[in-house]
């Protein structure tokens, strides 16, 4: 038996479902790499407290919140694919309103120092003509700073990684209505998400190293029982 080919057979539809169905992490750039540059302008985040360009919140509350994606080209019914997003909140916790088009995953953080739950589209999500989810939010408790994180792709409806739109919109919320002496400072997100990136690239790295570890067993494995 050709185990390379079986293992190559098992991963191809793997790794093509992942591109497609959610971010794999904070961010999209490790597989749409030359995807031209999506303004954050371009992304919208609705449903938090906003006064004088600011963005507020009640500690404790929910939050339903829509992001969208505006003033980009329209995706046809020709296309394949129309976009997606990740969506991540330094604290609190987020979670999925549409079950259909978004779902719930996690991934490590170099930059926060632990584990980031995000809200990503499904493969039906990636379909979406308007370019729009919705998403739940919890604000936390205690009044911090909380940083927010959108990564965005307008797809081009080829079926491939190329020749997309790609861009992330980072902000900040304060507690409405507390006293600047008392809300408490912490990690929000500060990168383009470069910390991930090199997360992703060294994890991909190991699998790399580990798959080919599997192709040399199971082809020593083979060759013993032919010789047998």
């Amino acid at each position: 038996m050709n185990w390379k080919a079986v293992l190559v057979l098992i991963l191809i539809p793997s790794l093509a479902f992942a591109m497609s169905n959610g971010a794999p992490a904070l961010e999209c750039s490790q597989c749409h790499m030359d995807a031209k540059p999506l303004s954050s302008n371009n992304i919208v985040v609705e449903g938090l407290i906003e006064k004088d360009g600011k963005y507020y919140y009640e500690p404790g509350k929910f939050y339903k919140l829509k992001i969208k994606i505006v003033n980009v080209p329209n995706c046809t019914e020709a296309m394949v694919h129309c976009g997606g997003f990740a969506f991540s909140a330094s604290a609190g916790k987020v979670k999925v309103v549409d079950h259909e088009h978004t779902f719930l995953t996690s991934v490590f953080d170099l930059g926060l120092g632990g584990m980031v739950e995000y809200v990503t589209h499904t493969e039906k999500g990636s379909l979406v003509r308007s370019r729009a989810w919705e998403v739940s939010w919890k604000a936390p408790e205690k009044p911090v700073v909380v940083g927010f994180r959108v990564a965005s792709i307008v797809a081009n409806g080829d079926a491939s990684p190329n020749g997309d739109m790609y861009g992330v919109k980072i902000f900040s919320a304060l507690p409405y209505g507390v006293p600047p002496e008392k809300i408490i400072n912490q990690n929000t997100f500060t990168s383009n998400g470069s910390n991930t990136i090199l997360l992703y690239m060294v994890l991909a790295s190991l699998m790399t190293s580990l798959i080919s570890l599997f192709v040399s067993i199971f082809a020593l494995i083979s060759s013993g029982k032919r010789s047998s």
